[in-house]
């Protein structure tokens, strides 16, 4: 578990800064954030559309068969999109190499699909030790997006503009590697399948057979969305004032809160049902965010971020929670992977929209449609209570191969 764990830190570095290590590097090359935001969002429409398939392959071969190879792939693509802008090359190069990056797996699905089937292998499906190893891995998150946004930022400043890129390309494979020969918690394919009588060489995409599935990847956009927003908005907002530096604390408030929230999280049994989290959840970040619409300093920013941290971790955790309660071990990595591939898509809307807001309007407009994506989420739940409420009784076991 603890080789599980230090792989999986290691990893989540380039997922947490790739959006504004991409900013970085095409604006501190002479790029327009117009451009900054196209090369950003064709990156995470790629993983949105090709994650999904990959994290499928996965469930179905096994992480050690599948992982290199996607890594591979994703990682030539990211590599050609540096030499491309540091070589000042024919930028339709690098917008066609970003594809290719889609192909990088999402480190975070797959250590909780590791939990999952730790779990479940021992005939002692535990939901209070997952919730806390779920809490875990939220803090992980929080803590490598902490960490690596600023990290991004400041190297790319400091040395050259593909710097930040180069981190999380070196850091990923650190943890690709260490994943990949830690055996001893890799799920066992055939034993995932057989636990959940799943069963056939074709299988419906779990986005079509659980409703609840496709709810959480609408949730996902808009909390990407939201993202998507926020963190061009305050990097816009910061060079507009002083320099781009000064954008990291805005992260670090945001990330450092979600920490500490996600430990107690974890430790703690609530009486609330999981509904009823995921509501008061999705209000309160609707509720903290509004005030980004109106920020004239930084500090306001940083104030927002770190309130809306409360809500943001919290939330992740019992929508992870969900997911594995109500769907098949064998499909958990792809119900996962279709969760963060709502997030890509979300941050992929949000520089393309958010890099040409800021090049029209300036940096408030972008932080005015933050406000707007966090709005969406509770106004989502409420929609779609009935079908959440109904997903939420169903029983794993009740999918069949189609």
């Amino acid at each position: 578990m603890v080789r599980m764990t230090i792989g999986g830190f290691f990893g989540r570095f380039y997922l947490g800064l790739l959006t504004l290590a991409m900013l970085s590097m095409y604006t501190m090359s002479g790029y327009s954030y117009t451009l900054a935001g196209l090369a950003i969002g064709i990156t995470q429409l790629s993983n949105c559309l090709i994650g999904p398939f990959v994290s499928r392959a996965i469930d179905k071969r096994g992480q050690s068969k599948v992982m290199p190879i996607a890594a591979l792939i994703g990682m030539a693509g990211l590599a050609t999109v540096m030499l491309t802008v540091h070589f000042r090359g024919p930028i339709a190069i690098a917008l066609a190499a970003s594809v290719l990056i889609g192909f990088v797996p999402q480190i975070m699905a797959l250590t909780r699909a590791r939990w999952s089937y730790i779990f479940r292998k021992g005939n002692e499906h535990d939901a209070q030790r997952l919730k806390t190893a779920f809490s875990l891995e939220g803090m992980l998150d929080d803590l490598s997006f902490m960490i690596s946004p600023a990290l991004a930022i400041v190297i790319s400043s400091r040395f050259f503009p593909e710097a930040g890129l180069l981190f999380g390309l070196i850091t990923y494979v650190i943890g690709l590697i260490i994943l990949v020969t830690d055996k001893s918690s890799e799920p066992d394919v055939e034993f995932m399948q057989t636990a959940t009588n799943v069963e056939g060489p074709k299988q419906r995409s779990v986005f079509l057979v659980y409703p609840i599935v496709t709810i959480f990847f609408i949730a996902m956009f808009f909390v990407g969305a939201l993202f998507g927003f926020f963190d061009p908005g305050t990097y816009g907002m910061a060079a507009e004032i002083a320099t781009e530096e000064l954008a990291g604390p805005a992260f670090i408030c945001g990330t450092g809160t979600s920490i500490f929230v996600c430990f107690f999280f974890g430790m703690l049994h609530w009486k609330a049902s999981a509904l009823k989290r995921t509501l008061i959840c999705g209000f309160g970040i609707a509720l903290v965010y509004i005030p980004a619409a109106f920020a004239t300093n930084l500090p306001m920013l940083y104030i927002s971020h770190a309130i809306g941290a409360l809500f943001y971790g919290p939330m992740t955790i019992t929508l992870n929670s969900i997911i594995e309660d109500t769907v098949s071990s064998a499909r958990v990595t792809e119900s996962l992977t279709w969760m963060g591939a709502g997030m890509q898509l979300g941050m992929a809307i949000g520089p393309i929209v958010g890099g040409w807001l800021i090049d029209a309007f300036g940096a408030q407009a972008a932080l005015f449609a933050t406000t707007a994506s966090g709005l969406c989420i509770p106004l989502l739940f409420l929609v779609t209570l009935p079908i959440l409420r109904k997903g939420l009784a169903a029983k794993p076991e009740q999918e069949t191969a189609a």
